[in-house]
């Protein structure tokens, strides 16, 4: 998870997130943890998610716990102009060993333009334990869609913070969105400052893969999670390329509640059938040793309830 663990202080000195006020003091170390990831096919429906992203870090001189917890997606909100949402819950929840805590930097970061970050009667309903909010800023249209700065109370050895989020999406069901969320988290270990650094990334892509022209490429010895399907969206296909006297097992599953019922159907390059599901059902398992080099086609289709499914295509060996 660890990907860089010491910045020189020299470039530290002009590294400042636009909009962020607060200067802090020298710092003489930085840890940026792996990113986080989250992916969802765009829905076309209000769907409970339940999802738990956590970027977890511990030492000897801190141990910091960052969730996010996905609560909802909603589509056609009517407060938000008849836009959709994506409803979370940002939690941090810091304890030094030694020293004490600084400051938190909360940011909201997307490059494209027709999205905001609503921080749902903020800073009201936020849960604070030894902090103070110093700055924040919400709805802006620039990359930086929203930020929050905290300030420790007393220089305290621990510290949480707890607020619900709403993400905004104003562009059309055929676009892509990527937010980059990010908690920066300033501490002073007895000797130094130093700072930690733990990012998530959120994706949310476009639901277009509806025909063999737009089908989206996958990769073997991989698993893809929260695919959707609905009775408004029927469809889903993609293509895998593989070669010849290669036996592949793709594994499709229904994962929401409640689960969709489909059936599933294996193409060759030339899309022709070779080999499909008889009977609809919430999960199927396919295996086949293909006899061509190239794009096979999978084609998924509802039967009946929409939600979420994931989908694995391995290669036998593998």
């Amino acid at each position: 998870m660890l990907l860089s663990i010491v910045v020189p202080v020299s470039l530290l000195v002009s590294f400042r997130l636009s909009g962020i006020l607060y200067e802090p003091p020298t710092i003489s170390e930085t840890k940026i943890l792996g990113t986080v990831n989250w992916s969802l096919e765009r829905p076309s429906a209000v769907i409970d998610m339940g999802d738990n992203l956590e970027n977890f870090y511990s030492d000897n001189e801190i141990s910091s716990q960052c969730l996010i917890f996905i609560t909802d997606y909603v589509e056609h909100a009517g407060h938000y102009g008849g836009n959709d949402y994506v409803a979370m819950i940002v939690n941090v929840t810091v304890t030094t060993l030694k020293g004490h805590i600084e400051a938190f930097f909360i940011t909201f970061v997307e490059n494209y333009e027709k999205s905001r970050i609503d921080l749902f009667e903020f800073p009201q309903v936020s849960k604070l334990e030894n902090l103070k909010i110093t700055n924040y800023e919400e709805w802006k249209s620039d990359p930086l869609k929203a930020f929050i700065e905290l300030a420790g109370v007393d220089n305290p050895r621990s510290a949480s913070f707890s607020t619900p989020v709403y993400w905004v999406l104003y562009g059309s069901q055929d676009q892509h969105h990527q937010m980059n969320l990010t908690m920066e988290i300033i501490y002073f270990n007895g000797t130094t400052y130093k700072k930690l650094v733990q990012p998530f990334k959120l994706e949310i892509g476009p639901d277009n893969n509806n025909s063999f022209e737009t089908a989206t490429e996958i990769a073997l010895n991989k698993t893809y999670s929260k695919f959707y399907l609905s009775m408004q969206d029927v469809d889903d296909y993609y293509k895998v390329y593989v070669k010849e006297n290669s036996t592949i097992i793709l594994y499709v599953e229904g994962i929401s509640f409640p689960k969709p019922a489909f059936y599933v159907y294996l193409y060759n390059p030339e899309k022709e059938l070779k080999v499909g599901s008889s009977k609809w059902d919430y999960s199927h398992t396919i295996v086949y040793t293909v006899d061509l080099t190239g794009y096979w086609y999978i084609h998924i289709q509802v039967y009946e309830n929409y939600g979420f499914y994931n989908l694995t295509i391995t290669e036998k060996g593998s």
